[in-house]
């Protein structure tokens, strides 16, 4: 992490384990399954899929029975130009 809020987080899931609670902060987040599957909501996500989570948002999925490999790509804080 740094000031602005830019952040890149690598997230090793064990099989049949849960993500951490991952709050998005600044200006939102990808998150993308890099290997095995994330489980939510009764369904599969597979390596390649994608998900954004606004500011607020928590990343809370579980892993399929390979476990995961979670990339979270998270923005930094917007600034406002001087008018």
């Amino acid at each position: 992490d740094v000031p602005d809020g830019l952040r890149i987080s690598v997230l090793d899931v064990a099989a049949g384990g849960s993500t951490p609670a991952l709050p998005v902060e600044a200006g939102g987040a990808y998150a993308v399954v890099v290997d095995g599957a994330l489980v939510a909501d009764g369904a599969s996500a597979q390596p390649g899929a994608h998900r954004w989570l606004g500011e607020g948002e928590v990343l809370e999925a579980g892993a399929g029975p390979d476990g995961a490999r979670v990339a979270v790509l998270q923005f930094p804080r917007r600034s406002v130009a001087p008018a």
